[in-house]
């Protein structure tokens, strides 16, 4: 049987072309690397990575807290996309906020929040898709080479209906494919760009945070420490005779006939002899 002419050329675009596309992306020799760019039309030289943070602070005065957030993100060149303040604790107010600052004012504003209160906790993670955004640029060039031949053999068409809509179908598939990557690589860019802090804050006046022990106070910490494990110890030994008296008793009970029996035979071989 033999394959339509437009229909075969369709199939070895797709299939033959995006291979070697892959190795060499459009304007590429083999042996140089080529400047891939971002749908935006941005080049990539520097790594691409997704910095996050996690701040929990105590303050003595929450609504100062609040206004000076509210001068801190701004100043940063981020915003705030989601925040929430409660008084489940009776006066005392907590919030939580989630910032987007900028990658470059990431580490200042970490440091410039924490200052604002107490830090009980402060975690920062960082994930480089570095790599996976440089294989989606490929991607994307590829398949955008693919379909601007697909659209050339349409506009050159000259085979059978049947075979026009099974090329049309191939050129949704393809621009489908490229409007994924497409999505993919703005997400990507959109969370390498801007960085993700989450700042949790509770008020509590006069607070002290905890501090290590002096020596005296360790000395006293150790000697009620072993206190409570000699009081644990005589206490689980109480508990395990109490638990074995009843088998005591039953063994005794059984062994005693035994050993009385035993007793008469030996008394009985010594009056014989």
């Amino acid at each position: 049987m033999r394959v339509p002419g437009l229909l075969l050329l369709a199939v070895q675009v797709v299939g033959c072309g995006g291979q070697a596309l892959h190795e060499f992306p459009p304007g590429a020799t083999p042996g140089e690397r080529a400047t891939l760019s971002d749908p935006g039309g941005t080049t990539t030289d520097q790594r691409r990575i997704i910095q996050t943070a996690d701040i929990s602070l105590v303050v003595e005065d929450f609504a100062a807290f609040e206004q000076r957030l509210a001068g801190l993100v701004p100043q940063s060149g981020g915003y705030v996309a989601e925040s929430k303040v409660d008084r489940t604790q009776g006066y005392q107010r907590t919030g939580r906020w989630i910032v987007r600052v900028p990658i470059n004012k990431f580490d200042a504003f970490v440091d410039e929040v924490t200052a604002a209160g107490v830090p009980e906790s402060r975690q920062t993670h960082a994930q480089d898709v570095t790599a996976e955004f440089i294989d989606l640029q490929a991607r994307l060039a590829n398949k955008r080479e693919i379909e601007r031949r697909i659209v050339r053999l349409l506009d050159d068409r000259s085979g059978d209906i049947k075979d026009v809509i099974a090329v049309e179908a191939e050129l949704g598939r393809v621009r489908e494919e490229i409007e994924r990557i497409e999505g993919r690589l703005k997400y990507l860019t959109h969370q390498t760009e801007l960085t993700t802090v989450t700042i949790t804050a509770r008020e509590q006046k006069t607070y002290v945070p905890p501090q290590a022990p002096a020596f005296v106070a360790q000395i006293g910490q150790t000697w009620s420490a072993s206190i409570h494990e000699l009081t644990r110890f005589a206490q689980g030994s109480m508990l395990l005779a109490v638990g074995l008296t009843p088998w005591l008793l039953a063994l005794a009970i059984i062994a005693f006939p035994i050993v009385r029996h035993f007793r008469r035979r030996a008394r009985r071989s010594i009056f014989v002899t």
